[in-house]
């Protein structure tokens, strides 16, 4: 598992794109650009601050797919979130803020 070492002070990750949630408290989102717009899902690197804790979700917009184009979006923004996912991690390690550790 992911998490953000603990000598890493939090704020610092707003420089690589991380926002504060106002919606859930002390939890950080990191969205990529281009995230969701005409597929069903919206995709985030999740941050909780207690535990510095680091997963990724995957949101159902709640709306059915109605055709084989709406599901090809679909997993090309999947794709796409997962390829942006990989780029913010390896940048973050390279930078030493993120180690591998057991579950918490």
């Amino acid at each position: 598992m992911l998490k953000i070492k603990n000598n890493v002070d939090l704020k610092e990750l707003e420089k690589f794109g991380f926002i504060k949630s106002k919606n859930y408290a002390k939890i950080l989102f990191y969205y990529p650009k281009g995230n969701g717009g005409n597929c069903r899902y919206f995709s985030s690197i999740r941050i909780e601050e207690e535990t510095r804790k680091i997963s990724f979700d995957l949101e159902n917009m709640s709306w059915w797919c109605n055709s084989l184009e709406e599901l090809d979006l679909d997993f090309e923004n999947i794709k796409y979130s997962y390829n942006e996912f990989k780029k913010i991690i390896d940048i973050l390690k390279e930078n030493n803020i993120v180690e591998e550790v057991e579950d918490i």
